[in-house]
Parts: C-alpha cells; structure tokens; sequence
C-alpha cells in the first residue's frame, strides 16, 4: 500500500499511534481503523530499531569501512559472549547516545583480554586502533570519550542515560527506546486511501 511505497514504514516498526491518538495495544484491526478513518494527511508515530546499532564491524563494505575510519572516530563493541555477559549492548547504546553522529559506534567480535569487558576498540582521523578495557558504566564511557577523543558529553543526555523518565503507558517501549534495541520516529504522509 501507501505506506510501503513512501518508503518511509520500515518492516519491523511497531505502531504507536496515529494523529495522536493511541493505538498501541488495541490491536491490528483497531490500529487499521484508526488509519482508514483518519482524513487527509496522516501522521504514524512507530517505534523502530534503529540500523547503525545492530551492524557489525566485519559486514561493512572495504569503503564503508574506510569512510568510517575516516568519520571524526570509530567505536568498535565487542559483542562476543564474555563480553555481552559483561553488558556489552549496554555499552553500545550508551556510546552512541552520547557520541555525535559523525562517529561511528557498531558490534565487533572478540578483542582478546575476555572477563575485562564490555571491550571497545577506538580509532578514526588517523589515530591507531587501541582497545580500551572494561567500558561497563556509564561514567566508564563518558571517561574513555573524554581520554581517547577529547569530546566534551552534555551532562543532560549522562542524566537522561542514568535515570531515564518513565511512561507507565509505553514502559516496554520506552525500555527497549532507553537500551538502544528501538527509536521512536513520527512519519507524516498522505497516504492513497489510508491503506497500509
């Protein structure tokens, strides 16, 4: 339908709510109302993983790579099992929330040093690669950016990260929204006939 050929509905997202009403939880039949009735242009609030989260290191095309290395910096997160026992996924959304989008942040396998992780390996602008230990905090991640690049962290999105707001409405949503697993985004459209 309409939304497939925007472009712009990804499979996997999970509708929210449409115009602002709520449809999350009402079920499939109840959401498709909501879109069939809904007139003119129609706004779909979705909640979506985000892509650059979920990509592992070694995926990447020889030029992606290169244009990476070449990106303000590369984080690298060992995902491997000793180190995702060691909160690894954590370390990822932590890092990419409190990075700026020009740097890099993706999985890697094993760096070697297992039980002394989450591993991050950090490089970029020409600076070698080196592997930086036990990456498990928050206050861990905000250090190694300050160390290894110099970047000043706002301290709102440290607080946001430390002690996020709760909606008791979309708690599992929000959860997964605060762990890096999904985004939020608003997609407005005129949609042929509101037909998904």
């Amino acid at each position: 339908g309409g939304a497939e050929t925007s472009g712009e509905v990804q499979v996997g997202d999970q509708l929210l709510a449409v115009n602002g009403e709520t449809v999350k939880g009402m079920g499939f039949d109840a959401a498709m109302d909501a879109i069939v009735k809904a007139e003119g242009d129609v706004t779909v609030r979705l909640n979506r993983p985000p892509a650059d989260r979920n990509v592992a290191w070694a995926t990447l095309t020889e030029e992606e790579q290169q244009r990476r290395l070449d990106s303000s910096g590369i984080i690298k997160v060992c995902t491997d099992r000793a180190c995702m026992n060691q909160g690894s996924k954590a370390t990822v959304r932590w890092l990419t929330e409190l990075t700026p989008e020009t740097f890099s942040v993706t999985r890697c396998s094993c760096t070697g040093n297992c039980g002394n992780g989450p591993n991050v390996v950090v490089g970029g602008k020409g600076k070698p690669e080196k592997v930086v230990y036990e990456t498990n905090s928050v206050g861990q991640a905000v250090k190694m950016l300050m160390e290894e690049f110099e970047l000043s962290v706002d301290p709102q999105k440290v607080q946001n990260l430390i002690n996020p707001d709760k909606n008791v409405e979309f708690a599992l949503s929000d959860e997964l929204v605060r762990q890096g697993l999904m985004q939020t985004v608003d997609v407005r459209s005129s949609f042929a006939g509101n037909r998904f």
